[in-house]
């Protein structure tokens, strides 16, 4: 394995559009400035190696990584390394065979572990998937959050006086742990307490009893304003003859019903659509409102100038999409995602630990570079984080080399050329300028991007409102109201209603749209 040198830039403060890189908190996915972490020395394999790895297995408790979890869950997964002695190591990881992850062995890493995150947390990263919180509303399950180190809240000891139990990985010498603390002490875990900010999973769920709802009160009878009625004479009164046994329902209501989607993308000039149940992927006829079921049960759906991919949902295998035959094809194992630059299809494997490009031959894959968080690929090439501190790096395929982009971001799009970023706590989109980790702020608070062939949109994230951004103008227009999910492929702007149940193709003026129908099926 050649190795490239390690990047020094970090040690830097970088600037991004005229404002110091250490705003980035609330200015955008500029870096941080900080010490470069062994981590950031990067290599690319001389040697093929397999893609296939091991399958993830089964979730315990019904939750998966980044959906729903209960706090009695982050606590007994807490106290598991808790009960297994895990040592601090920020080099290593621990392996969770019940959910598959693979967590770094240090405090965010510890965090991420509990919170059932899909992908290692930083404590610069952590607060993008929480919201900040009062201390005095802290809740097992909840954080207390510096720069420096991350803790568990596991339960006040006396809420008047301030004192608590938390779990936390905080060094070298001691295992995971549960410990006491004090908020009105000056430090906690040997940093200031006043550098912790407290926060809560925006994925939590409190456990117990389900409310019952409460009655309603009866509604006051509306008097009625009697009517005259005209006299009507009485016909005489026949036998009553036996009823007709009702007709069967129409076979158009009875027999097929819409399909509830979850996830959009396209692929050379065809859009496609996945079932919100997993239970089978469709194809848009691109004209009219027909769409045709051209696979089974998938996981996740990937689309792009490479073509169709899905993941199987019982083994987490890769397959690719033959439109000319309708047929799909093993190319690979199990990933934890999938990106596409213009001409490559890219996977991560489950734990994280590699990236790896497909040579374009079924069960071929090489491995280009070590461990990430998350890949981000379009048109302006492939992206990845990194996992300790969520930087991003751009892959160079010609010379099998990377190079620092820009610090965190809660989410990367790009569209035909350009990459933008999502600052970490959502309070600016911001563009990358092309050179270094330079990027310039484009626009305020966001909650999703969208991007590709059809351009960059974002979503309002007090109204859920779609906003198409045009580069030559630098300015945003409203496009529609909320969806469940939009794609912008070379076809155009296509969005899922919020219900699932429909989708609409965006005309390109002003906020209208034309429905393009939904799948159906029979039950």
């Amino acid at each position: 394995m050649s190795q490239i040198r390690t990047l020094t830039a970090l040690g830097a403060s970088l600037a991004l559009g005229g404002i110091v890189a250490a705003a980035v908190a609330t200015a955008g996915p500029a870096p941080h400035p900080a010490r470069t972490p062994a981590s950031d020395t990067v290599g690319v394999a001389a040697a093929s190696s397999p893609f296939a790895v091991s399958e993830t297995g089964t979730l315990g408790d019904h939750a998966r990584p980044g959906g729903p979890v209960t706090r009695e869950q982050m606590l007994r997964r807490a106290q598991w390394w808790v009960d297994e002695k895990v040592g601090y190591d920020q080099r290593g990881s621990r392996r969770d065979e019940v959910t598959g992850g693979s967590w770094r062995r240090d405090c965010s890493g510890f965090v991420s572990m509990a919170w059932q995150l899909p992908t290692n947390r930083t404590t610069l990263t952590l607060p993008a998937v929480g919201r900040a919180i009062d201390f005095k509303e802290l809740e097992p399950g909840d954080i207390l959050n510096s720069r420096e180190h991350v803790v568990l809240f596991a339960g006040w000891i006396d809420k008047g006086r301030r004192t608590f139990t938390y779990y936390q990985e905080s060094s070298s010498r001691r295992p995971t742990n549960k410990s006491t603390g004090d908020l009105d002490a000056a430090t906690l875990s040997g940093h200031p307490t006043k550098g912790y900010t407290a926060y809560r999973y925006k994925n939590v769920v409190d456990s117990g009893p389900t409310a019952r709802p409460k009655p309603q009160a009866p509604k006051a009878p509306t008097p009625k304003t009697p009517t005259p009625k005209a006299p009507v004479p009485k016909a005489p009164v026949a036998k009553p003859k036996p009823k007709p046994k009702p007709a069967p329902p129409a076979p158009s209501t009875q027999q097929n019903r819409k399909v509830r989607l979850s996830t959009l993308v396209t692929s050379q000039g065809r859009l496609y659509a996945l079932a919100k149940d997993g239970h089978g992927v469709y194809e848009w006829s691109g004209d009219g409102t027909a769409w045709t079921k051209v696979g089974g049960p998938t996981k996740q759906l990937y689309g792009g100038a490479v073509g169709l991919f899905r993941t199987d949902a019982r083994t987490g295998n890769i397959h690719r999409y033959e439109p000319s035959t309708r047929r799909w094809f093993l190319i690979g194992g199990p990933g934890r995602t999938f990106a596409m630059d213009g001409e490559r299809l890219y996977g991560l494997s489950p734990d994280g630990s590699g990236i790896h490009q497909w040579t374009g031959k079924d069960g071929q894959w090489f491995k280009i570079w070590d461990h990430a968080g998350q890949l981000y690929g379009g048109g302006a090439g492939l992206f990845a984080t990194n996992p300790r501190n969520g930087n991003l790096y751009r892959y160079h395929p010609t010379t099998h080399s990377w190079s620092l982009t820009g610090g965190p971001g809660r989410t990367f799009a790009m569209d035909g050329e350009r990459l933008y970023g999502l600052s970490p706590d959502g309070s600016g989109v911001h563009e990358w300028t092309g050179r270094g980790a330079d990027w310039t702020k484009v626009g305020g608070p966001a909650k999703h991007l969208y991007g590709g062939a059809g351009g960059l949109f974002a979503t309002n994230p007090h109204t859920g409102d779609l906003y198409r951004y045009d580069p030559a103008r630098r300015n945003w227009s409203r496009t529609g109201g909320p969806g469940r999910t939009f794609v912008s492929g070379s076809g155009g702007l296509f969005g899922v209603s919020p219900d699932g149940s429909a989708v609409f193709r965006w005309t390109g003026h002003g906020d209208r749209w034309a429905g393009v129908g939904a799948p159906t099926k029979r039950g």
